[in-house]
């Protein structure tokens, strides 16, 4: 062996360990993901992790999911239930939807016009 071939018993010992993700490091991930922060390739090269073990991590603990439910749950809170004048939640109790059958128009008794007084 010449001394110029590095000997594999010192490239053995020289090897390192892949290193372990904090767990809340992964909390952190985990919370960008959930947030909208970006997608899991984009976190994944922001963290330095590969994006294989993300997904794994991501299909094992239903981050897909937690992160659906929050944008509904945002949406939920944005639309809302309307509230009138009265303090009345639905549209039925603020009086904008009729309350049954066709009106003599021939519309239907369940559209959106407010009805006037």
């Amino acid at each position: 062996m010449s001394n110029h071939e590095p000997n594999v018993l010192t490239l053995i010992a020289n090897r390192t360990k892949p290193t372990r993700f904090a767990p809340q490091k992964w909390e952190n991930f985990r919370s960008d993901y959930i947030t909208g922060l970006g997608s899991l390739r984009e976190l994944a090269r922001k963290h330095g992790l590969k994006l294989g073990t993300v997904e794994a991590r991501c299909r094992r603990e239903h981050w897909t999911m937690l992160r659906r439910q929050r944008e509904e749950n945002a949406l939920k809170g944005l639309i809302g239930s309307p509230v009138c004048s009265s303090g009345r939640r639905s549209r039925r109790e603020c009086g904008m939807v009729d309350q049954a059958g066709p009106t003599a128009s021939g519309r239907n008794a369940l559209s959106l016009r407010p009805r006037l007084a």
